[in-house]
């Protein structure tokens, strides 16, 4: 990328990349019958808008392309969270234990 922005040509980059990901997409929506708004940052990170629970609530996510999984962060993992999630796994950034994976 820093090549590109110092050679001039990124900007030119960018536009096939656009219009790469509108064909994709223009494919996909036509084939499967719907389609989902994602916002792509440069080919390089990917949010959408879920709705989950009930009621419903509306969270934007940075798609995890390598993997199923997605998490969605809590109150309980904000800085002020409630004395019962003191556990440093309620910390962003920290690791699930390999135990609790399965």
């Amino acid at each position: 990328m820093v090549r590109m922005l110092r050679a001039g040509s990124w900007a030119s980059h960018v536009k096939g990349l656009k219009a790469k990901r509108y064909k994709t997409l223009d494919v996909f929506t036509r084939r499967s019958g719907s389609g989902q708004n994602i916002n792509a940052f440069h080919d390089m990170e990917y949010v959408a808008n879920i709705t989950i629970g009930k009621p419903e609530q509306t969270f934007t996510v940075v798609l995890d392309t390598g993997s199923p999984d997605t998490w969605v962060i809590d109150y309980t993992c904000s800085e002020d969270k409630p004395s019962v999630c003191e556990d440093p796994i309620c910390d962003q950034g920290s690791r699930l234990p390999l135990h609790l994976l399965s």
